[in-house]
């Protein structure tokens, strides 16, 4: 029963926002109401469900206010051009291209994103993006502040049942998004 109030919550919340402080309220009131003094057990139980309910609807918007939800609800699906600034979290690897192909990526990184510009203003924005970059090769290392200059766009995943998921898998790391950079694009270390 209770985990069902606390779903009813969450669907509530993802409905319509609700604001935290109201929310509290009415949980600590309800709280208050299941364990008071000479309470029926309706009443009781009433309270209980409501405060599971308040419960859901926080964690819905606590959710939705942490700093990658914004990242991940501002990448498109198709490539975008994007400038960002962060920080590498992730030693550069080296990607390895079969014989023949036509692969220009050669190094890839995991960049933790703290402002992106979109047209003419830098914005914040903060999450994880996997870093494709292209020749000539820069010596990079994790911890290295960089900007880079390049498309952007949300996690392909997979295209065929049984494939390899990349999105799932880059999710499961708090990756959500691709940036490739190509040898025309920019990328400058900055510290």
């Amino acid at each position: 029963m209770m985990a069902i109030a606390f779903a009813v919550g969450v669907l509530a919340a993802a409905a319509a926002p609700l604001p935290a402080g109201g929310l509290l309220s009415v949980g600590l009131l309800s709280a208050a109401v299941a364990w008071g003094r000479q309470r029926p057990p309706l009443v009781a139980t009433a309270g209980l469900l409501v405060l599971w309910a308040c419960a859901g609807a926080l964690r819905w918007s606590v959710w939705q206010a942490h700093p990658m939800h914004g990242l991940h609800a501002r990448l498109p699906e198709e490539p975008q051009a994007i400038r960002l600034q962060g920080r590498l979290i992730s030693e550069p690897t080296e990607i390895l291209a079969w014989p023949g192909s036509a692969a220009e990526e050669r190094q890839a990184a995991t960049l933790a994103v703290r402002h992106c510009r979109e047209g003419e203003q830098w914005q914040r924005c903060e999450g994880r993006v996997r870093a494709y970059l292209s020749a000539p090769r820069l010596a990079l290392a994790a911890g290295d502040e960089v900007l880079l200059e390049g498309r952007w766009q949300r996690t392909p995943s997979a295209g065929n049942p049984g494939q390899y998921d990349r999105r799932a898998a880059g999710a499961r790391r708090g990756i959500y998004g691709v940036m490739r950079v190509s040898a025309s694009d920019g990328l400058v270390v900055l510290r």
